[in-house]
Parts: C-alpha cells; structure tokens; sequence
C-alpha cells in the first residue's frame, strides 16, 4: 500500500506570533492568517525566526574569524575521492557530488567579517588560492562566474537545553549552528529529524517525548558545535601565523571520531 502524505506548502509568508496554549501551539502569520498545530518544529537555519520568537535571550551566532567559500566544477574523470589541501593562510577540500559534478570549498581568515560584493566573489576566492599549486591550481581558473559563488562566514550557535517550549521546538541550525570544521549542520539536522520520526507516533504524552528528544540530542549537539569551533580556532591561529602551542586536532577528532560512532 502505497502512503501519500499532503504537505501544504505556503510561499511569502512569515512566522509573526507563536502562543503555545496546554493542548495546541497557535501561530499567526504576515498575511494575517491564524493556525493551530499539534507541534511546531522551528528548522528555519542559523539566524531562526521562531528561535527569536521563543527564545529572546537565548545566545545570538557569532562569527569566529573564518569563512568558507564554494564553487561547483565538472568532475575530473580521475578523481576517486574526495580530498582536503593545507596552504599557509586557507585549507581547500575538494567534493565529489555525482558522476561529473564536484565542488571546492576553501576556508579562510576573514578578519572582520568583510560584506565582498557579489561582483567581486569570483576575483576574491581565486585570491585565497595563492600558493595552491596541482589539482587546485589547475581549477582556480576555472572560477570565473560571480553568480556561482557561495560565501558564507562562519557563525556558529549553541541554544542552552530545553530547544522548545511548550509546544513548539527548535531543531537543525535553528538550535545548534555548527561550523563545518567536524560534522555538516545539515548531517545533525537529519539526525534530530530522524530521532522526531521514531519518537512522534509514539503513544506518550508529548512532554515526555520532547525531554526524551533533549536527552538524546543535546550533548551529542553540544560536543560537535564545541569541538568544531575548538578546531576552527586552531586553523584561525594557523592561517594568522601564531599557532597555538597546546594544539591537538589529531586528538580532537581521534576522540571525535569514536564519540559520533556511538548511538544517540
């Protein structure tokens, strides 16, 4: 039997109001418009309208002197896998995605945080690759369209547990906005969804399910955005010429490794 599941999808508008009353969590939007819901999941990224509305002094993303930079390339009939490349002010990794389509993403000190119009992306990026030489210096020509570049500073955020309040509840970068130093932010959102799907068609009282929901996320959460911006202020010391002395990355992910192996 075949199981369709109709999901209304609404354009142009925004979450105005959220009143999480014992039995539903109404919500009022810019259109004016009011509905009522069993549960409200705030997946809506790093800078969350419904984090602000549930949560107004919870910690705001701050950036940690790095950015990251992508462009998408055909794909080198010759590359297997994917790999990362050490320079002395940025690292580049190079990411296979299918048969003939890869990307490169470079991280770099970005003191300031800098706002680079758009006009400019392509000529900065090829910038950071100074001193690249192979592979990546065969592809920094290749970035030439300002339009397919992707520049992101790094911004990360960690809310204090509980992520809901009453019937509403954060998830994915809204609750825990993670630099790319460790693990994808779109790799712990699946994970917090997954564990929602197992959860909610569970016959139990919504409370207990969302406290079951912190007790398994939160210090997995916490460990991964703590453990990446440690990582990030090691590579931030490496690119500005004055590496910390009691750094340990190797360590760092060693342990990291074996903590994420483990089942949430």
């Amino acid at each position: 039997m075949k199981l369709i599941v109709w999901v209304p999808v609404r354009l142009g508008v925004t979450v105005e109001e959220i009143d999480c009353q014992p039995h539903e969590a109404q919500v009022r939007f810019s259109d004016g418009s009011i509905n009522r819901y069993d549960l409200v999941l705030g997946a809506d990224g790093t800078y969350s309208k419904v984090r602000s509305l549930l949560f107004k002094d919870s910690a705001a993303p701050a950036f940690n002197g790095l950015s990251v930079w992508r462009y998408n390339f055909p794909r080198p009939p010759d590359m297997a896998w994917g790999s990362v490349h050490y320079g002395r002010h940025a690292k580049v990794g190079l990411v296979p995605m299918a048969k003939d389509l890869m990307y490169m993403f470079i991280v770099s000190a970005e003191p300031g945080s800098p706002r680079i119009p758009r006009e400019r992306l392509a000529a900065e990026m090829r910038k950071r690759l100074v001193g690249f030489t192979g592979v990546v210096a065969d592809l920094k020509s290749q970035i030439t369209d300002p339009q397919g570049v992707v520049y992101r500073p790094m911004e990360p955020v960690l809310v204090a547990s509980p992520w809901y309040r009453g019937r509403a509840l954060l998830i994915g970068d809204a609750a825990h906005s993670t630099t790319p130093q460790l693990s994808q932010g779109a790799s712990m959102a699946v994970e917090d969804a997954a564990l929602l799907a197992q959860l909610l068609p569970q016959d139990r009282p919504l409370e207990d399910m969302l406290q079951e929901f912190m007790r398994r996320r939160f210090e997995r959460c916490k460990f991964v955005v703590e453990a990446s911006m440690q990582l990030g202020r090691w590579e931030l010391a490496e690119f500005e010429g004055r590496p910390a002395a009691d750094g340990d990355p190797v360590g760092l992910m060693s342990r990291a490794t074996e903590m994420l192996a483990e089942p949430y």
